[in-house]
């Protein structure tokens, strides 16, 4: 089987740890590839060679999003709307891929993130309703999580037009003992950080686009 060809092809958008790529063939897919694992110059191209401690923590937090999916399946009997869903592997020319559910706005187009949100004075009452939604939901849920940040959440359409905010990354645990999903009271605790740590990037970031906004 072919490789998929990523090489040459500018990202849809840089994370903290990946790169993520539109899939090839099919535009409702998104193919996430580790940083450490390419050159980031003027286009995308593979490593001359890779480096084996950073391949396995890669491939031990996509086992972690992936434990992470199928807990919250095993409890629910499917799988919340709020997450991206995990679609599995495949092989490139750029190395081992991430394959996830590609969200999109009402437009059809790939739904923006809270940060571009910030970054573009649009986000107001109605995104902080959904927002708070939202983080209702991961209180409440099962959910356990590695980071939760304005460049992994997005506004999208999650069915009939109605828009609400999704979590793209960052689902799981750090290390393999995956004790918050077996201990729901550490679980709640360890969100509750997270949330503290979210809103106060929303105030600083939303504080940094309104300034440039009004320079502008």
């Amino acid at each position: 089987m072919s490789h998929l060809k990523l090489s040459g092809r500018d990202p849809l958008g840089i994370g903290r740890q990946r790169f993520v790529f539109l899939h090839p063939l099919d535009p409702d897919l998104v193919v996430k590839i580790p940083l450490r694992h390419v050159l980031d110059d003027e286009r995308t191209r593979p490593r001359p060679r890779y480096h084996r401690r950073y391949l396995f923590r890669h491939l031990a937090d996509t086992y972690s999003e992936m434990r992470a999916h199928l807990v919250l399946y095993a409890r629910l009997g499917e799988l919340p709307f709020r997450i991206a869903k995990f679609h599995g592997f495949t092989e490139t020319d750029l190395g081992l891929a991430e394959v996830c559910e590609l969200k999109k706005g009402a437009d059809g187009l790939p739904a923006p993130s809270l940060r571009q949100m910030l970054a573009e004075g649009t986000y107001d009452e109605v995104h902080q309703a959904a927002l708070s939604r939202f983080l209702d939901w991961v209180l409440s849920s099962d959910l356990t999580l590695k980071e939760l940040h304005p460049g992994n959440l997005v506004y999208a359409d999650v069915g009939t037009g109605v828009e609400e905010f999704v979590l793209v990354d960052g689902v799981g645990e750090k290390g393999q003992l995956s004790l918050r999903s077996r201990f729901r009271r550490l679980n709640r605790w360890h969100k509750r950080k997270h949330i503290k740590i979210l809103m106060d990037k929303i105030e600083q970031e939303g504080a940094a686009g309104r300034a440039e906004n009004a320079a502008g």
